[in-house]
């Protein structure tokens, strides 16, 4: 569930093109909240702490 979380973190983060044809509804995320950096900031979508300093960071 952790990568499936990050997979779509990062596409999103990055803004690639082919990111607007999926739908992450398709998609088994697990349920709850999963901690990918200790000590960093939760993403209200995906649910997963992600490093504080890449959460405003745009790309």
């Amino acid at each position: 569930m952790k990568v499936k979380r990050r997979f779509f973190w990062l596409a999103q983060r990055h803004h690639y093109t082919w990111f607007a044809r999926l739908n992450s509804d398709n998609y088994e995320l697990g349920s709850g909240k999963r901690v990918i950096a200790k000590h960093g900031v939760l993403g209200s979508q995906y649910l997963i702490t992600v490093p504080s300093h890449m959460k405003n960071e745009q790309r």
